[in-house]
């Protein structure tokens, strides 16, 4: 919808047997995979991050909100003729509230963490939301929310060979040469001396066992600091795929520079 809430359509008597359903949000940074990896030397640089820390900065690919029902109200036998739409009742509509984007500041995070994220609504447009009776009196399920985010990182070796394409042009790595060659825009570091603290919400989200830290990037981050492990993690599952290629036609250069690590993170 415009104003960024997910919107399902259902008869009360469909959901009757829904366990689980996942929202997808996939990110407009995760287009930013390339052009980060030609300017990365130059922003580790400006901030005077070691190279042993590399590996840990990432870019926000995806995020999952996976709703399971906690509670399922039997439809009262009643009611029943009426949900199946024997007597020409309507629809009813599942509205999932909208996320915040990752460069909203914390106030309007929190805000979002300590809602439900969801209601139910007779109103297709959402303006009303429906009462807890009507929803016990129509059987409809209430859930429980957590968080799985995706996020693609580079390891030393892809920051290597990208190195390795700087000399070969003759670039200064502190530079935005590269970047400026093959036509990518230029990032700009700003300050986040304010943008990110540490603080606990509602909000569960959840680790697998190929899970590693989120840091808060120079330029790209997630929005919670890692305190408690049960509350505040980012899962991953890896994969591979291409980062750089034919980055200058007449020199063809191929390479396989990006390795994926994904939590398990359309509107």
């Amino acid at each position: 919808m415009e104003d960024g809430s997910v919107r399902f359509t259902v008869m009360p008597m469909d959901i009757q047997c829904v366990e689980e359903m996942t929202v997808q949000y996939f990110s407009s940074l995760a287009d930013m995979k390339i052009v980060w990896i030609t300017q990365a030397h130059r922003v580790f640089t400006q901030l005077g991050i070691d190279k042993d820390e590399w590996n840990k900065y990432s870019i926000l690919g995806r995020l999952d909100l996976i709703f399971k029902c906690k509670r399922q109200h039997p439809m009262p036998h009643e009611n029943t003729s009426i949900a199946s739409g024997s007597s020409g009742a309507g629809p009813v509509y599942l509205f999932i509230q909208p996320i915040p984007q990752p460069s909203d500041n914390n106030k309007v995070w929190r805000s979002w963490a300590e809602s439900t994220r969801y209601f139910w609504s007779s109103d297709s447009f959402g303006r009303k939301e429906m009462s807890e009776d009507m929803q016990l009196s129509l059987g409809l399920p209430s859930f429980t929310s957590k968080i799985q985010a995706a996020y693609p990182y580079w390891d030393q070796s892809a920051y290597e060979a990208i190195e390795m394409v700087h000399h070969y042009h003759h670039f200064d790595l502190s530079t935005t040469d590269l970047a400026s060659m093959v036509g990518h825009p230029i990032l700009e570091v700003v300050g986040d001396d304010d943008q990110f603290e540490t603080w606990k919400d509602s909000t569960e989200v959840t680790s697998t066992s190929d899970s590693r830290e989120s840091v808060d990037g120079p330029t790209f981050g997630t929005c919670w600091d890692e305190e408690d492990n049960n509350n505040q993690s980012w899962s991953s599952e890896e994969e591979d795929s291409s980062m750089l290629e034919d980055i200058e036609e007449e020199n063809e250069v191929e390479m396989e520079l990006m390795h994926i690590k994904e939590s398990d993170t359309e509107r």
